[in-house]
């Protein structure tokens, strides 16, 4: 190959001159001399070319002229002139002699513009004439004019595609630049990035820099989601209608179609000749328009659609003029302004004020506020008008404007609970004025209030319907705000008040009223303040005789205390308390309280709280009223306790691991110590503490004043939240809720009002032991609601693990003090609730496979239900006979509860199907035999149905001994069918008598369809369950979240549920032992959650079974239908949950063994929907100041790794949920860097933080 491979195809020429010296380099053994005289011509024609002035083609490497135009070829050759010219003045005076012979040849060169292959004869003729001198000169001036930079492609015609040079000559330029002149490198373009000649399965070219292709303009096809197409979407459609025909007389149970005979037959002329163009078309053919009537038709449908909205406006003015006192009617009129700005033709007053207008959220806000006004002013009295007004407000007022217009409404309704929850809420998300003290006095200032409408201190505003339930729930939502916080100290402090403020108050004192509007009476110069004695403020009471007719609710009789006498017992108060105390009691046998007296019953309960004496759940408690008795008699005696008893529990250290990051350990001690130091911590005259022995004084529980106690857990602190609860329901509520708070679980949840404010972890998606044994899984039902003291990571399984040593002995104190002022039902449930707490301990040290600590805890359990037993209150509890046969199954000695439960049921005698216990107690039994294992179950199924055909029986229960006879059979399912008939027939009123009905009704049916099950087939149980299901549905009336939402005795709505419950899980049992269609199970499960939207279990039951089926949008449909119409936050959270089950699956499929693989399965948009699912969940009624959803949204988020929108939503969730010290923690564990930001936050708005900073570096440094 030639050294210069583009002159490889030219003639060779005589190689005569290659020993001169000017051409050694030519010595390349790869290069052609015929190169050289190849060049030396051309270059020749070419110069001579230029000098006479003729055309030169721009020719390409090949033989074919090019067709380009003379004018073309003139600019190129001008231009090219130019540049020749330049170089010639650079060159020697021998450049001149060979411009003059190339000149001499230039003649024959201008006829080389008409034919190509003439041209090559004769310079191959002139070429070969030549001798060697000749062809030397030649070259040497084809050299000297080509010059030693460039040659130009154009001045040459070769016969090859690749034409280059060498140029030795250095240029200094490189010296001083760090790369080549861009004019010396060739230019060239890439076609794609492969290479001809290798071997693509081996080997590959990886091509450093950009790419040299043209960059395709790529259009971006637009979704439908971009604002575009949004507002192509928003626009007005054109309504398509047909012509309308004539009524008939008879109703058409079709649509007719015409038929073609019909149609009129179309017109035909010379310019529609087969008469198919419309009457536009034939216009147009014929050079004319359309009439100004036909041009005006497309605007009719719009002048329709603007006529008949004009006509519903025009209706509704003339129905609020009519009824202005009709609300419902405002309110509609309110959310028909949406539907009038959609189209807003009617206010458009010129062109283009119709898209100002209709993007105007502004001007529809003010259109709602003016008719918001009308209806105040003709319902000056209606506080749904005056609430939606705020609630549009919102948007346009300014955040201290809107909190005084707050204020105003609370003042003129003093007595509404509803606007007291709403305005407590309203202040609880207002971020910018939040402050923990400031919300708490707040709920303080709210029942106070509360309480003296209904005591009667208020006497402008009466008392209105459910104030004391209201109240109540008002009372636990300040709990659970307090325990969100982190205070938990004083929630607790609450809960201890108002135990002994309502279950231990002395006599002397039950019929006063719970608060005054007064501290003090000057009575004739003397101040009656009361000082630390507690029966003072009932002597203030008196007045004197000549003063009685001139203060109201003066005593009747003639008894009179002179100011001296008054001032006497005062001061010897401490040393006359059997006298004072009888002083009181006869004050307040012959006053009116109501009316009368000034001070309050809260000051009372003052001097017992600041004194110093055990309180509920603390050791050695015994209450207000025995305080009260025992002072009389010169105060209690002190005892000192048991050495075994004053053994300390070691402390747990903060720090345990030194080489954490920083982050780690504060959130490890922060919660460590969150979960050992939740009690109000005070000192132990036992141990001889005081107060400076406590290392939080934030812990410390109240003390006198004079003592000097800055922190803690005061009087004023809780004093303002006590209330008294005058039903005895209520009452009984109290304890249950006080022991759900703690973590026992007693089987209640926060009022539908708080229920979404104190959910905080997510424990309603851990189905727990529902999947390993659906038919006897102990439901705790703690609905989502964290017990104080936990604090834990979102994710973490929800398990009742215990409290610590101090924590377990107070749980058992309140037990101890509580169980006696109940009986009957209540004390069984809290003796049930009691034991189901050691067991739920026992279940979570099997699960945890803890052998020690199991052995020890079922110790304790058994032992605890055996002292429960033998209380003469308890023989017959079979409540607690199946909660002690259950332990025994659980720590795997069958046996032993196989011989439990048949002493129990011996023991029941023949009371047939008429008990609810027995029923329940045999129930258990059945389903514990059923569950075993399965190499055992054609027996265990033996001794289930032995167990339900005694249990129909009248003769009394005897054990297992053998296959039960089918005539036996045959007579106890005529008992249960009798049993069912009865239950259904009974007429239900609200009374005991149908509250055991109602019980009985759900032990029947649950009995019966197991029955059946066992004894004829799952669809024997499937009828059984359609007609009791047929039979309530028409009477049944949803009433919240359902069978959990709290211990109130059962309804028609909870005896569906909890049938609805039994009956699905004894499908999902039977789907576990043999195969069976999902259709009946997902049928059920849609009715019922359709009727109890709420239920918690029967969501983890739905999203677990779609989780398994491939196709997600019946699902999906089902979840949006309900989020639609349903007023709970559940469905909202489980069709998260669904989501997200669906998110982990796929990504499950796309990976094998941990790493990435090309995905089977695609996402389908998956993280979009959810967070779709998200934000469209805080825009709801409940889910927008529900922490729980928060905490799953950011945990979602940061999942996805974009931390900048996590931290977005963090911050937006403060905007919303303020107090709520589990997103804080998060944010810590999500963003460590901005901890000290979010702790000075948490300082900033009054949070509880136990492990400050400060004290973590000393902690570190030691």
């Amino acid at each position: 190959m030639a050294l210069f491979p583009a002159f490889a195809g030219v003639s060779e020429a005589p190689d005569s001159g290659s020993a001169r010296k000017e051409l050694d380099w030519l010595s390349n053994p790869s290069f052609c001399v015929e190169t050289v005289t190849t060049l030396s011509q051309q270059a020749e024609e070419a110069a001579a070319l230029v000098s006479e002035g003729s055309p030169l083609t721009r020719s390409p490497l090949k033989s074919e002229l090019s067709d380009e135009s003379d004018s073309n070829r003139n600019l190129r050759q001008a231009s090219r002139k130019k540049k020749k010219e330049k170089k010639k003045k650079r060159k020697h005076q021998h450049h001149k002699k060979t411009k003059r012979k190339r000149g001499q040849s230039s003649s024959s060169g201008s006829e080389l513009d008409t034919d190509s292959e003439k041209d090559k004869s004769p310079r191959g003729l002139r070429g070969g004439n030549r001798g060697p001198e000749t062809l030397s000169q030649e070259k040497n001036a084809a050299a000297a004019a080509a010059g030693p930079r460039c040659v130009w492609l154009e001045d040459i015609q070769a016969l090859t595609g690749e034409t280059f040079r060498t140029d030795k000559k250095p240029d200094p330029a490189n010296w001083e630049y760090k790369s080549l002149y861009r004019g010396d490198i060739a230019r060239y373009k890439r076609k794609g990035d492969s290479c001809l000649g290798i071997n693509p399965k081996k080997q590959c070219i990886s091509w450093e820099g950009a790419p040299t292709g043209k960059k395709r303009a790529h259009k971006h096809v637009e979704r439908y989601f971009t604002k575009k197409n949004v507002g192509l979407m928003k626009a007005d459609g054109v309504a398509v209608s047909r012509q309308t025909d004539p009524p008939s007389s008879a109703p058409l149970s079709f649509i007719p179609v015409k038929d073609s005979d019909d149609v009129a037959p179309p017109v035909t002329t010379w310019l529609n000749p087969l008469g198919i163009y419309d009457q536009s078309t034939t216009q147009w053919l014929q050079g004319q328009g359309p009439s100004e009537q036909e041009s005006k038709q497309p605007d009719s449908q719009p002048d329709r659609e603007d006529a008949l909205l004009k006509a519903r406006v025009e209706e509704f003015n003339r129905r609020v003029r009519e009824n202005p006192r009709d609300t419902e009617l405002w309110m509609a009129f309110v959310a028909f302004q949406d539907e009038v700005m959609r189209s807003p033709g009617l206010y458009a007053i010129e062109e283009g004020e119709q898209e100002k207008r209709k993007r105007s959220l502004k001007l529809i806000l003010e259109k709602k506020l003016a008719i918001l006004e009308r209806a105040i002013d003709s319902n000056p009295g209606s506080v749904d008008l005056k609430l939606a007004k705020l609630k549009l407000c919102t948007e346009l007022w300014e955040p201290s404007t809107l909190v005084k217009e707050w204020q105003k409404l609370i003042f003129l309704h003093p007595n509404n609970t509803a606007l007291w929850q709403k305005y407590l809420l309203f202040c609880q998300s207002q971020f910018s004025t939040f402050s923990i003290s400031k919300i708490h006095s707040l709920y303080g200032k709210c029942l106070s209030t509360l309480s003296a409408v209904k005591d009667g201190s208020i006497l402008s505003h009466p008392e209105l319907p459910g104030t004391e339930e209201a109240m109540f729930a008002l009372f636990l939502q300040q709990c659970h705000f307090l325990r969100q916080a982190g205070h938990a100290e004083k929630a607790v402090s609450l809960f201890q008040a108002m135990v002994d403020f309502t279950f231990f108050k002395p006599d002397s004192v039950k019929d006063l009223p719970t608060r005054g509007q007064g501290r003090s009476l000057q009575d004739g110069g003397v101040n009656l303040t009361a000082g630390r004695n507690p029966y003072l403020p009932a002597l203030s009471g008196f007045r004197r005789t000549t003063k009685a007719e001139s203060l109201p609710g003066a005593v009747p009789c003639g008894l009179a205390w002179s100011s001296s006498c008054l001032a006497t017992l005062r001061a010897l108060g401490p040393h006359l308390l059997h006298f004072s105390s009888t002083v009181s009691q006869c004050l307040s046998a012959i006053t009116r309280p109501r009316s009368f007296l000034l001070r309050q019953l809260v000051e009372f309960f003052e001097p017992f709280w600041d004194s110093g004496e055990p309180r509920a759940g603390e050791k050695g408690a015994r209450g207000w009223r025995a305080w009260m008795h025992q002072q009389e008699r010169g105060g209690w005696v002190v005892i000192n306790p048991d050495d075994d008893d004053d053994e300390p529990e070691e402390d747990d250290q903060d720090i345990r691991d030194k080489t954490l990051p920083r982050w780690q350990i504060w959130l490890a001690a922060e919660r460590s110590r969150d979960q050992r130091h939740w009690r109000p911590w005070r000192p132990d005259k036992t141990k001889k503490q005081t107060e400076e022995d406590c290392e939080d004084p934030e812990r410390q529980a109240s003390t006198p004043p004079q003592e000097g106690a800055s922190h803690g857990v005061l009087f004023d602190d809780i004093g303002q939240s006590l209330i008294r609860l005058s039903s005895q329901a209520l009452q009984f509520q109290l304890i249950v809720a006080f022991l759900q708070f703690l973590g026992v679980p007693a089987g209640f949840s926060p009022p539908a009002a708080c229920l979404y404010l104190a959910m905080d972890e997510n424990s309603i998606f851990d189905n727990g032991l529902y999947d390993e044994q659906p038919l006897t899984f102990l439901n705790l039902s703690f609905s989502g609601v964290s017990c104080v003291g936990r604090t834990d990571q979102l994710g973490c399984r929800r398990w009742t693990r215990g409290h610590s040593r101090e924590g377990e002995e107070f749980i058992r104190n309140i037990f101890h003090l509580v169980m006696p002022l109940f009986s009957g039902r209540e004390r069984s449930q809290l003796c049930s609730s009691w034991l189901r707490y050691e067991i739920a301990k026992v279940i979570w040290c099997l699960h945890t496979k803890n052998k020690k600590r199991l052995k020890s805890r079922g110790k304790n359990c058994k032992k605890l239900a055996k002292n429960l037993l033998k209380e003469p209150e308890n023989c017959n509890n079979f409540c607690l006979w199946k909660q002690y046969a259950h332990l025994e199954w659980l720590l795997g000695n069958t046996e032993d509860a196989r011989k439990v439960f048949d002493t129990a049921l011996s023991t029941a005698g023949s009371r047939e199907l008429k008990d609810p216990e027995v029923c329940e107690l045999s129930l258990l039994y059945a389903e514990l035999e059923l569950e075993l294992a399965p190499d055992t179950r054609v027996a265990t199924a033996a001794r289930a149905v032995h167990i339900l055909t005694r249990l129909a029986e009248s003769s009394p229960y005897g054990p297992y001994t053998g296959q039960v006879l089918a005539i036996h059979i045959l007579k106890a399912r005529k008992a249960y069918e009798h049993a069912l008939q009865d239950c259904l027939c009974e007429d239900r009123v609200s009374d005991p008598a149908a509250t055991a009905s109602l019980s009985r009704l759900v032990s029947v049916v649950k009995c019966f369809m197991l029955f059946q099950y066992l004894t004829i087939g799952i669809d024997a149980a499937v009828q059984i369950y359609e007609q009791v299901f047929a039979k309530l549905k028409g009477s049944l009336s949803p009433e919240g979240p359902g069978l959990e939402a709290s211990a109130c005795p059962p309804s028609v709505s909870s005896v569906l549920e909890a049938v609805t419950l039994m009956y699905t899980s004894l499908l999902r049992f039977h789907m576990k032992v043999s195969v069976y269609p999902l259709a009946p199970l997902r049928q059920a499960l849609s009715e019922a959650l359709r009727l109890y939207p709420g239920n918690q279990v029967l969501w983890r039951s739905y999203v677990q079974l779609q989780s398994k089926s491939h196709s997600a949008s019946k699902t999906r449909r089902f979840f949006g239908a309900i989020t639609r119409s349903a007023a709970p936050l559940e469905p909202w959270l489980f069709a998260i949950e669904a989501e997200k089950m669906r998110k982990r699956l796929v990504k499950t499929v796309q990976r094998v063994d941990g790493r990435e693989v090309y995905a089977t399965i695609p996402e389908t948009g998956l993280t979009h929907r959810i967070r779709a699912l998200f934000e469209n969940a805080i825009r709801s009624e409940h889910g927008s100041q529900c922490p729980l959803l928060w905490r799953m949204y950011l945990s979602f988020l940061v999942s996805l790794g974009n931390k900048d929108r996590s931290k977005g939503v963090f911050y937006k969730a403060l905007q919303s949920c303020p107090w709520a010290k589990a997103l804080y923690m998060d944010a810590v564990e999500y963003f460590p860097d901005e901890m000290q930001e979010i702790l000075d936050l948490m300082t900033e708005k009054e949070l509880r933080v136990r492990l400050p900073l400060e004290e973590l570096e000393l902690l570190l440094e030691d």
